[in-house]
């Protein structure tokens, strides 16, 4: 796809009003790199908050079977992935936990969604992402007694690709 056809779709995806209109675009979308380079814009536009929101992009993402671990990985963590996965830690949020379960937030759905898919290797590999993590919030989790599951920790296998930053107007 060529640098105009993705500002095309990326503007597209962010104008339509339609989440099924979003979900057919890109479920058509059989290259994995497009979908990467969509989810990495997404954390650059701030003006992402679209107008059919309800994380239709982000689903459409995940449950294209073409989408790969390293773009799973980057938006688990671009929508505060470390943060659910200090959540999920029962041992230590027993009480929030609870509560949560009653007014989960469309944010924590899709976190868990994805979690899931990860653990239960529900993505294909191809594009390496290295998460965020250091030493800091290694101490958060060791203070909690909380060893995430190591593929939230490691970088993915794969290679390594720069995504284009699309800008347009």
């Amino acid at each position: 796809m060529s640098n105009e056809e993705l500002k095309e779709l990326f503007k597209f995806i962010l104008h339509s009003e339609s989440c099924e209109d979003i979900t057919g675009k890109i479920s058509g979308i059989r290259d994995t790199y497009v979908l990467h380079t969509l989810a990495y814009n997404m954390n650059y536009h701030k003006i992402y908050y679209y107008k059919s929101g309800n994380f239709c992009i982000e689903n459409a993402v995940i449950n294209n079977p073409d989408c790969d671990l390293g773009t799973a990985m980057l938006l688990f963590y671009f929508w505060n992935g470390f943060d659910y996965l200090l959540e999920s830690n029962i041992r230590y949020n027993k009480i929030v936990s609870l509560i949560n379960r009653v007014t989960v937030s469309k944010e924590t759905q899709f976190l868990k969604k994805v979690y899931e898919k990860i653990l239960n290797r529900g993505f294909k590999t191809g594009i390496a992402y290295k998460p965020k993590i250091g030493k800091i919030e290694l101490s958060i989790f060791e203070k909690r007694n909380f060893v995430p599951p190591k593929v939230f920790l490691e970088e993915t296998p794969g290679i390594e690709y720069e995504a284009l930053k699309i800008w347009y107007k």
